[in-house]
């Protein structure tokens, strides 16, 4: 009995996550677009982006994919009966080498975008990397809610439960929702 139990738990760890890949994404405008009326790009410009655009994220889907496996294998592992830490570790160090490649690989992709630009795209373009407010629950003058005080959502401050992710918006046990 224990046996099919544990078939049946990897069986779902394995197909849920492949039903939610399948799920079609929302679509949403990529970033570059959204820089295109601000920056004033020429349609050479514009082409060149969109060809790094493309470049950068089958990159990125291809390391969302190398995370999306070594996350599994974690828990796959650590639901075990005697689940070993070392190779806990060594998936975590993993996910770490992964994460650490895809950052890098977004700056590059950025500091490649910067070098089409004309000096006074450049500007406006620094302005708009620079002015990534809300991001990461990072707030900056002019955001529309204010950090909430120490503890006050918890240890771990607002937006860390329930998969909402950080910088959702105000405290909702202190402020209404809009």
């Amino acid at each position: 009995m224990k046996k099919l139990t544990g078939i049946i738990l990897l069986g779902l760890l394995v197909t849920l996550p492949l039903a939610a890949i399948a799920q079609p994404a929302p679509s949403s405008p990529p970033m570059m677009h959204k820089m295109d009326d601000p920056l004033n790009l020429s349609e050479q410009q514009r082409s060149q982006i969109d060809a790094l655009r493309l470049d950068h994220e089958k990159q990125m889907m291809g390391f969302k994919d190398q995370l999306h496996s070594l996350r599994t294998q974690m828990n796959i592992l650590i639901t075990t009966n005697n689940p070993s830490t070392s190779e806990i570790k060594k998936l975590a160090g993993q996910i770490g080498d992964v994460t650490e490649k895809m950052a890098q690989a977004t700056a590059e992709h950025k500091v490649n975008v910067r070098k089409l630009l004309t000096d006074e795209q450049k500007v406006k373009f620094d302005l708009m990397t620079l002015d990534r407010r809300g991001q990461m629950g990072r707030r900056g003058p002019g955001s529309e809610a204010p950090p909430c005080a120490p503890g006050c959502c918890g240890p771990m401050g607002r937006g860390m439960g329930m998969g909402m992710g950080m910088g959702m918006g105000p405290c909702m046990q202190h402020e209404p929702p809009h």
